[in-house]
C-alpha cells in the first residue's frame, strides 16, 4: 500500500514537529530539513485557526491569507518565509473551488518551491496544544513529539 493511501486523502505524509520549547524541535528540524527532499518553514502558529475557517466559506479566502501573512499580529512572521504576498495571493486564486486545506498546502508548496524541494512539513511546539484542529485542516499530518526531560530543558534555559 502506497504512503499516499495510509493518509486516506492521496497526500503524502506531511511532519509535524510538536514538543516543549527547548527540547530540541529545533535541531530535529535541521536534521529533516537537510534531506535533499523536505523543507520546513520556521515556526508558523497559523494552523489552528484554520479549522474555524472552514465555517466561514464565503471569506474562507481572503481571512485564511490575512491570518497567514499577518500572523502573530504583535510580530508577523511573513518575512521569515521569504515569500511574496502577491504570489501567494495567487495561489490562494487558482483554488477553485476554494477550500482551506488546500490554501494551507498552497502556502507550503510555495515555501518548498522556494528552497526546490519536493515535500514540505512544519516545526512548530506549541501545536502540541492544537493536534486536533491542526489535524482536521491537515490530515496528512503526522506529528513527531520530542520530549526531553525538564531538568535539560531548564538548563539550556540557563
Amino acid at each position: 500500500m502506497s504512503r499516499a493511501l495510509v493518509t486516506g486523502i492521496g497526500q503524502e505524509p506531511m511532519p509535524i514537529i510538536i514538543g516543549a520549547p527547548r527540547s530540541g524541535t529545533t535541531l530535529l528540524r535541521f536534521m529533516i530539513e537537510s534531506h535533499p527532499s523536505i523543507a520546513i518553514p520556521p515556526e508558523t502558529g497559523f494552523l489552528p485557526y484554520g479549522a474555524g475557517l472552514m465555517f466561514v466559506p464565503f471569506a474562507a479566502r481572503k481571512l485564511l491569507f490575512k491570518i497567514v501573512t499577518s500572523y502573530p499580529r504583535s510580530a508577523p512572521k511573513w518575512q521569515d518565509f521569504c515569500l511574496d504576498k502577491q504570489d501567494f495571493w495567487n495561489e490562494l486564486q487558482k483554488i477553485q473551488p476554494f477550500d482551506v486545506s488546500e490554501g494551507f498546502r498552497a502556502f507550503y508548496r510555495m515555501y518548498a518551491q522556494r528552497q526546490r524541494k519536493l515535500r514540505y512539513g512544519d516545526k512548530t511546539p506549541g501545536y502540541c496544544k492544537h493536534i486536533k484542529s491542526v489535524a482536521r485542516v491537515l490530515p496528512e499530518a503526522h506529528f513527531i513529539h520530542i520530549i526531553r526531560d525538564g531538568r535539560d530543558v531548564a538548563l539550556s534555559l540557563r
